[in-house]
């Protein structure tokens, strides 16, 4: 075992960087400050419809022939899908089949429009 100081109040620590209390405070600190910050995926818009309509997208998608709503290239494979809203919720958009459309992972997710 390792001794150290925890980082917070200087006692001795085993095996850590901070002690037992002032870990139990963080941990509080950083889950209270998480619920704040993010709201739950229903709240942000994604319900029930959103998760079905985009398993329809999903379905829909022919791997090598159809295109990425963001970048026009090809959708090659599963592990690179996700499913795009056109009009982004913030924006008034739904999650209607219409205002779904399949994007590469690696574009919806740097995006922000």
């Amino acid at each position: 075992m390792v001794a150290s100081s925890c980082r917070v109040c200087g006692c001795v620590v085993k095996n850590d960087t901070i002690c037992a209390t002032h870990k139990q405070q963080y941990t509080a600190r950083q889950s209270a400050y998480r619920e704040l910050t993010r709201p739950t995926r229903n709240n942000r818009g994604y319900d029930k419809l959103y998760y079905r309509n985009r398993q329809v997208v999903i379905n829909s998608v022919v791997y090598g022939v159809t295109v990425c709503v963001l970048c026009d290239r090809l959708i090659d494979s599963k592990s690179d899908l996700s499913v795009e809203h056109v009009v982004a919720l913030r924006n008034g958009g739904t999650s209607d089949l219409a205002n779904l459309a399949p994007a590469h992972k690696r574009c919806n997710y740097g995006w922000s429009g």
